[in-house]
């Protein structure tokens, strides 16, 4: 960016947004903005040597209030692991402390927090479990079977989301098409 004033903008969002220290941030940028004449070059150049950050997935609460639930033992569990099939955890946060949760509860023994910690071994699950324990479980009426069926809600939500978008610009055959799948992906979100 050129100008000096909308620079100073983006980098006050910027360092508000991704939570930087705004000293480190701005002396950053007049190191890279040092190297350069009257081109964005030096700027464009740290830019391509630095690694984009990697995007944690999201935690859908239901996968937050699952786990809280299965290390609380409440009631329920065994329905909601009999639900919960491997193509539902694929692609989720939680996915290694789900797995590891339902090969304890195959083995039929105990899910506890501690159990769970030394299946899953690893460090940062363990965290984010440990995390989820302190929260405790969700408000009263909450069981793990629904938290079940919203978990196998949200791949049907996306694909749902991504139809919607592409309705906007479909005609003819493809119209329909688009009509169709939607009306399939009402009839399975609501059979959950």
């Amino acid at each position: 960016v050129e100008n000096a004033v909308e620079r100073s903008a983006w980098l006050s969002r910027a360092v508000e947004r991704a939570r930087l220290d705004e000293a480190a941030a701005r002396e950053e940028l007049r190191r890279a903005l040092g190297g350069r004449g009257t081109g964005g070059a030096g700027v464009a150049e740290a830019a391509r040597r630095a690694p984009a950050p990697k995007r944690a997935r999201a935690l859908l609460p239901a996968e937050r209030w699952l786990l809280a639930l299965i290390v609380a033992g409440a009631e329920g569990i065994d329905e909601a692991f009999a639900e919960l099939g491997e193509a539902d955890i694929d692609g989720l946060r939680t996915a290694p402390l789900l797995r590891a949760a339902k090969a304890l509860w195959r083995r039929e023994q105990p899910v506890t927090m501690a159990s769970l910690t030394s299946e899953v071994g690893d460090e940062a699950a363990g965290r984010l479990l440990s995390e989820i324990a302190v929260e405790g479980v969700p408000g009263e009426g909450l069981s793990a079977q629904e938290c079940v069926k919203e978990i196998r809600r949200q791949p049907l939500k996306a694909r749902m989301a991504d139809v919607q978008k592409r309705l906007q610009g479909a005609e003819g055959e493809s119209l329909e098409a688009l009509l169709n799948e939607k009306t399939r992906l009402v009839r399975e979100i609501a059979g959950l």
